[in-house]
């Protein structure tokens, strides 16, 4: 079956990199998927 989270949550930022690193790390998660931003393309 896998993984039976109680919480999911997605946000787009414009932050990248060790920034976003630094941040995840300081909120406490303990998994998480980043992917950095590619200036102003994309989206969620």
């Amino acid at each position: 079956m896998g993984h039976m989270p109680r919480v999911v949550f997605i946000t787009e930022t414009r932050v990248g990199g060790t920034q976003a690193d630094n941040i995840i790390k300081s909120i406490g998660y303990d998994g998480f998927y980043k992917v950095d931003p590619m200036a102003y393309a994309g989206g969620l």
